[in-house]
């Protein structure tokens, strides 16, 4: 299980930040083994502050898999993760867009490296991608990139 929090770097006047736990199944599903064996599942809780011109803090909360990547250029230490959810926001109306739904998709890619001489530790620079995938209209998409950092318990 690790544990990971970030801040938003670029998300316009959004302040705020998030905290997320991954948990480690004993063995990837059959039918996603083709993606990679690097496989958790990722849960994470957000508070925007300054996104909602009416209630001002917007909650958000995910749920999906992740997986990580370790291509050579990176060293043993580097990692490159992307993962997918189905995520949820408190408010329809976000840094001024209509994102024409409560319910959303999540995607997300972290560049990554471990620190510390047991690799418990790791900072990593994150964009986030969520939209209503076309199923509500408007669909504006919103694109976040956080800086986390995260602790292997």
């Amino acid at each position: 299980m690790r544990l990971r929090s970030g801040v938003p770097a670029d998300a316009g006047d959004i302040d705020g930040g998030a905290l997320g736990l991954t948990f480690e199944p004993e063995s990837t599903p059959v039918w996603l083994g083709w993606i990679g064996d690097d496989m958790h599942y990722e849960a994470a809780l957000s508070l925007w502050t300054n996104a909602d011109p009416d209630n001002d803090n917007v909650y958000t909360t995910h749920f999906g898999p992740a997986w990580r990547f370790r291509p050579w250029p990176l060293g043993e230490r580097g990692f490159l993760e992307a993962g997918t959810s189905i995520a949820y926001v408190s408010e329809q109306r976000v840094a001024g867009s209509d994102l024409g739904s409560l319910w959303h998709f999540t995607t997300h890619a972290t560049l990554g490296y471990e620190l510390g001489a047991e690799r418990r530790w790791h900072l990593g620079l994150r964009v986030r991608h969520s939209s209503n995938a076309g199923f509500a209209s408007p669909n504006p998409g919103l694109d976040i990139v956080m800086l986390e950092l995260g602790y292997q318990l």
